[in-house]
């Protein structure tokens, strides 16, 4: 072959190879394209998920506070009416005092009347006594007499109304002392020598023990649990229904002269202090004077 035939086949090659360049340039633009939109035109399916309904938000439930019952006041007119009633009826010379537990005055009869207290100066000399354990002056735990202790003794002259041990703590605290210490809380009739007191005065000495007032608890309470197992049931615990707690103490000389003193608390919570001295009245109509109380106060 001539030099010309060689030089044609070579340049026939070279076209060859760049038409097969051209052709896969041109190849791979139209794949390109191709690949392009069928990314950017095909339908993709779309799950739709319902709304699910929102739930309500939940309230905050607040419970209405509940008020404690509060125990009607106590009628004055028709408690009053009782008492004067009842005083006008019985015969003999007769005393009452009735408070509300915070010591003021519902109703009273003859209040300052002066008596032979009996046994109710042992209330005074115990209300006293246990100011003096509280103040560290005595030791409950002391033997202290008939092989009873000081604590036995502040027990039994009121729960049985024992007489030795009163009457030792009585000159021990000392009867002119017991008078001046009595005083500072307006007990002004009340003679701890002479053993004389009114409704009125023991009266003030059960409001100052229901309010526990220069008594410990501890104190406040030993005093009041001898008083309602008092052994003498005859009066004002025998008037009132087994609902109702006496807190109570007598004193009496022959049963002529008679008298019963009390913390009363009623079923629905109320607390009344009760004083009722009498001289030729019997206890059968201070028992009926606590029934007819009742009554004015559940009715």
């Amino acid at each position: 072959m001539g030099k010309l035939g060689k030089q044609y086949k070579q340049s026939s090659k070279k076209s060859q190879i760049l038409l097969a360049v051209i052709l896969l340039i041109s190849l791979a633009i139209v794949g390109s394209v191709a690949w392009w939109f069928y990314t950017n035109t095909r339908t993709v399916e779309v799950t739709i998920i319902p709304d699910l309904p929102i739930p309500a938000p939940v309230e905050e439930v607040q419970e209405e506070a509940v008020e404690p019952e509060i125990a009607p006041e106590f009628d004055f007119e028709k408690l009053k009416a009782v008492v004067d009633t009842w005083a006008a009826g019985v015969g003999g010379q007769a005393s009452v005092v009735l408070m509300d537990e915070n010591g003021d005055v519902i109703a009273e009869k003859n209040g300052d009347n002066v008596y032979f207290a009996a046994s109710l100066y042992k209330l005074y000399v115990a209300y006293i006594g246990y100011q003096l354990v509280d103040d560290g002056v005595f030791d409950l735990q002391e033997l202290y007499l008939s092989g009873n202790s000081r604590a036995d003794c502040l027990d039994l002259m009121i729960r049985e109304s024992d007489s030795p041990c009163a009457e030792k703590m009585w000159v021990e605290i000392g009867k002119n002392e017991l008078t001046n210490k009595l005083k500072k809380y307006d007990i002004n009739n009340t003679d701890m020598v002479n053993i004389k007191t009114t409704a009125a005065d023991i009266a003030k000495v059960l409001a100052l023990i229901n309010k526990s007032q220069d008594l410990s608890e501890v104190s406040q309470q030993a005093l009041l649990e001898s008083m309602k197992n008092q052994v003498y049931r005859d009066a004002l615990n025998k008037g009132f229904n087994s609902s109702t707690t006496v807190y109570n103490k007598v004193g009496f000389r022959d049963l002529d002269e008679y008298h019963d003193v009390a913390i009363v608390e009623f079923e629905d919570g109320r607390k009344m202090i009760i004083s009722v001295l009498t001289n030729g009245v019997g206890t059968r109509n201070i028992a009926n004077l606590a029934s007819k109380i009742e009554i004015a106060v559940t009715n």
